[in-house]
Formats: structure tokens, C-alpha cells, sequence
């Protein structure tokens, strides 16, 4: 399956290259003092690698349910 050989790069795990040419690259709590502390500023935030070039970017606020996309070279929704 496609999905079990695409590269996952993220804070909390080893990395484990698959040598796919995409790569999600994932900060589940991007902000993690300001959460371990309490302060109610962190976000999520994941990204999309193709062939060592990253197209898009999604960062979400589950506190104000805010969320912001950006993707290379156009506009995503």
C-alpha cells in the first residue's frame, strides 16, 4: 500500500527513512513548554515533503479553532 511505505518524520519518534519521496513531517504540539506550562499558546502543525521540497503547510490552534494552510506555488482551498 501507498501509505505504509511514505516517509513519517516527527519530534517524538525515531526516524525511519522508507526512501519514499514523500515525507509528512509532524509536530503534534508544536509549542510544548507553553502546554506543559499551561499557557494557551501551541498549535499543530504538519507539513509535506515531495522529493526534498516542501508544498504544503497546515498549522491548527485547537484553543481559538483557528486553522492556516499555505501550499507552494498556489492556493489550496
Amino acid at each position: 500500500m501507498l501509505f505504509q511505505t511514505i516517509d513519517i518524520f516527527t519530534e517524538e519518534t525515531p526516524f525511519k527513512e522508507r526512501g519514499s519521496p514523500w515525507k509528512w513531517i509532524i509536530d503534534p504540539i508544536d509549542g510544548t513548554a507553553n502546554y506543559i506550562h499551561q499557557y494557551p499558546c501551541f498549535c499543530v502543525s504538519i507539513g509535506l515533503e515531495v522529493e526534498g521540497e516542501v508544498i504544503l503547510g497546515v498549522v491548527y490552534n485547537p484553543l481559538l479553532d483557528e486553522l492556516f494552510h499555505a501550499e507552494k506555488g498556489g492556493v489550496l482551498f
